[in-house]
């Protein structure tokens, strides 16, 4: 019940120094709370349940309203590409969506008001929409001449461009309509990011991509906040200012599919560990977070994703994160020992074998015998081992196949337990942390039989793990 009410204070942006101001507290007394090495008195724990329930049912109807009307809108716009059927499918649909919305917010952070009637009004709509594009989208993009099969030239365009961008007006106009609800909401701009990232992963609900790109939003925001909790109070200083982020090291998803993990650690980790920053998501958009993905749609996707935190310089790299050598494998090599926190759910399924193992020291040093193939999840264990510093933490969701497998666990010395807080080996030791609450254990979201939720922290450097 404490960390449910601290969390949910956490996301409608009261800080833990408004916490210990309201219950007669030390800040650091809260810090201790969050992260489970302390619970509070009786009497405290009580207030503090009160001040999270005290929060205004009003604004979490505002929120509601808000979040909806974003989905409506997005919905909206989709369902108008659908019918006038100028995308050739439904990924080119949610690219164009993307890109619209992108330019929405891009347009609204340059002190625009984005995609609306009344600024779209002093020409015909397609014409507007159609500058509009050229103005905030992307300057390589096709969108423009995708939506308007006439190109730029307004004589050629049809009553049907016209329609069309009349349609995708007005849906903007729905959340438009709705952004006086969010007006006086410390997390507004979240708001954005997370009825957008909702939208995306439901749109993946058809899709044979579900088992690879997509992870339940519960899910996500347990292991987030999982992973703040056993932040040390030396890790929280480091990540409060974009000055030593570099104290930390970066935060990465090496499988980020749209950017969910790392966006949800920005949400979350800004009122906990810089509340009064206003710029702090923004730097921490362009410099903290990395992510990587071999589809180079997950990846525009993401960029979008991420953009609405202010900023369109991310650190998102389209490759395999399992390739060792050649350039593929160059910028995620030069995150070796460099990331404080990793918080993924990896492609599970591919095996790997001949010169795809090659480096991989599962397949040789560590093991009494070279084996000739080895499941991608396994390869991604030593991958994280490579990327995280010394103390740095590890969250993933593993298949049930990760804690049966018997052979290569037992010559690598691997043991694996079935909590929220395993064991991946002796050269790593588990971080404290508690099982999940009974109400929010993890469910079963892919093909497998279950899925375990693994947390570790490195306590040695990688070169040390190469003689133990």
């Amino acid at each position: 019940m404490v960390q449910a009410a601290l969390f949910t204070l956490s996301q409608f942006g009261v800080t833990d120094e408004q916490i210990a101001r309201e219950l007669d507290v030390a800040p650091s007394t809260v810090h201790r709370w969050r992260s489970g090495k302390t619970q509070p008195q009786p009497l405290h724990e009580g207030d503090l349940r009160r001040l999270a329930n005290d929060l205004s049912a009003d604004t979490v109807r505002r929120v509601e309203l808000f979040e909806a009307a974003v989905d409506r809108c997005l919905r909206e716009v989709r369902e108008a590409l659908h019918r006038h059927a100028k995308l050739s499918s439904r990924n080119e649909a949610l690219d164009a969506i993307a890109e619209l919305f992108q330019g929405h917010i891009a347009a609204l952070r340059s002190g625009a008001t984005g995609i609306t009637t009344e600024s779209l009004a002093s020409s015909a709509p397609a014409q507007a929409l159609h500058d509009f594009i050229c103005q905030y989208g992307n300057p390589d993009s096709q969108l423009s001449n995708s939506l308007f099969r006439g190109g730029p030239n307004p004589s050629t365009w049809r009553d049907s461009d016209n329609q069309l961008a009349i349609e995708i007006i007005d849906a903007f106009d729905i959340m438009n309509n709705s952004t006086p609800l969010i007006e006086n909401i410390a997390n507004g701009g979240d708001l954005l990011n997370l009825a957008f990232g909702r939208f995306l992963a439901d749109s993946f609900q058809d899709e044979k991509e579900l088992g690879q790109y997509l992870t339940p939003t519960e899910v996500i925001q347990f292991m987030v906040e999982l992973a703040l909790q056993e932040m040390s109070p030396s890790e929280r200083e480091a990540l409060s200012d974009p000055k030593t982020f570099h104290d930390f090291g970066y935060v990465l998803d090496p499988s980020c599919g749209v950017g969910s993990f790392l966006a949800e650690f920005i949400r979350a980790a800004h009122p906990q560990v810089a509340p009064s920053s206003k710029g702090w998501s923004q730097h921490a958009a362009s410099s903290l977070i990395v992510g990587a993905d071999k589809s180079e749609r997950m990846i525009r996707l993401a960029k979008a994703n991420l953009a609405l935190f202010g900023t369109d310089d991310t650190l998102l790299i389209q490759g395999n994160s399992l390739a060792r050598f050649g350039t593929e494998s160059v910028p995620l090599n030069e995150l070796n020992g460099k990331v404080g926190l990793i918080l993924t759910n990896p492609p599970f399924g591919a095996t790997f074998s001949g010169s795809a193992l090659d480096g991989y020291k599962l397949a040789t040093s560590w093991a009494s015998k070279a084996y000739s193939s080895i499941d991608s999840e396994l390869l991604f264990l030593e991958r994280y081992l490579d990327w995280l510093r010394p103390g740095g933490q590890l969250l993933a969701v593993v298949p049930d196949s990760i804690l049966t497998n018997k052979g290569i666990f037992d010559d690598c010395a691997v043991a694996s337990r079935r909590t929220s807080s395993s064991v991946l080996s002796s050269r790593c030791h588990p971080s404290h942390s508690q099982p999940p609450e009974p109400q929010r254990r993890l469910p079963c979201f892919t093909s497998g039989r279950s899925n375990v939720l693994v947390s570790v922290r490195v306590s040695q450097s990688v070169e040390t793990l190469d003689t133990a």
